[in-house]
């Protein structure tokens, strides 16, 4: 498939010079190989948020306030994740 494409390219390319042509071909071959898949998102970021279940005789307000940790907690997994897949998408498209 690559060879095709830089043949054509070669054959498109009728007024350029030989070296031209040479040079065009393999920025394109180089084009190709380097297609760079991002890696998986982490486990930890998939997880889904743990309910907050009332107990019986457990006043509202202490539910409320084991809702609001475990919403915080949520919050700075997002937070990391984001900031972790970021990071991950910025190195893979710096130059090496």
């Amino acid at each position: 498939m690559a060879r095709s494409l830089i043949l054509l390219c070669l054959l498109l390319a009728g007024c350029q010079s030989v070296q031209d042509k040479l040079n065009a071909a393999k920025s394109q071959e180089a084009v190709t190989k380097a297609r760079v898949s991002l890696p998986d998102w982490p486990v930890y970021c998939s997880e889904e948020m743990p309910a907050v279940i009332p107990k019986i005789g457990e006043k509202f307000r202490h539910s409320q306030a084991r809702w609001e940790v475990v919403r915080d907690n949520e919050n700075a997994r997002i937070k990391w994740c984001a900031e972790h897949y970021g990071t991950v998408k910025k190195s893979y498209e710096t130059p090496r």
